[in-house]
């Protein structure tokens, strides 16, 4: 996968995936993966674009709990793409300690 051939979408997707993987792998919050493992439903899906590439929509829905190692509780909740202006996401808020 080149950077260079990716769309915006893709892009901010990754980043958000990435930024969840870091925080997971340093014990900040639970990754994206965890979320939907726990119940937040993957809606994400491939659109096509009049030039014929294809672009990954990210979209969630749901709420789960997620506790990790450290005993942190997450609540995880999915949103929905909606349009150019607000693309899909789940929003990891901290719900029982320990805080860091």
């Amino acid at each position: 996968m080149k950077l260079e051939d990716l769309s915006i979408i893709e892009l901010k997707h990754l980043a958000r995936k990435a930024k969840s993987r870091y925080d997971y792998l340093n014990e900040r919050r639970p990754s994206y993966d965890q979320a939907i493992a726990a119940g937040v439903e993957d809606l994400s899906y491939v659109a096509g674009h009049n030039s014929g590439s294809q672009h990954l929509i990210p979209s969630y829905n749901g709420t789960a709990t997620v506790t990790l190692r450290d005993g942190s509780v997450w609540e995880c909740t999915g949103y929905e793409y909606q349009g150019l202006s607000e693309y899909g996401y789940i929003d990891f808020k901290r719900v029982e300690g320990p805080w860091k």
